[in-house]
């Protein structure tokens, strides 16, 4: 019985705790590595550009409209994910133009 429990205890921790460690120092290591004019997702899912951020401050300042200068101030644990860093090679899609032929 005492096998098949400690078996049972190591599928748990390589199926379930070990992958969560795992996504959750990714995560740190991508707050900790955020940025002036990087762009994120919060957990409410509002899109923003990071315009001001310390080390040491918990808190950010996320710019959602640019034209109108709109920036609100987030804790740094809302950050869900990094939409697109800033300075990255990958080139923004362009929309196709859909052309009538006749």
């Amino acid at each position: 019985m005492l096998p098949m429990l400690a078996m049972m205890f190591l599928v748990m921790y390589f199926l379930v705790m070990r992958p969560q460690s795992k996504q959750r120092k990714e995560r740190d290591e991508m707050i900790k590595n955020l940025k002036k004019n990087d762009k994120v997702l919060t957990n409410a899912g509002i899109y923003g550009i990071v315009k001001h951020v310390t080390a040491d401050d918990p808190d950010l300042t996320l710019c959602i409209d640019e034209r109108k200068d709109v920036c609100i101030k987030v804790s740094k644990q809302s950050i869900a994910s990094l939409v697109k860093a800033s300075g990255s090679s990958e080139a923004e899609p362009k929309p196709e133009t859909t052309e009538k032929k006749s």
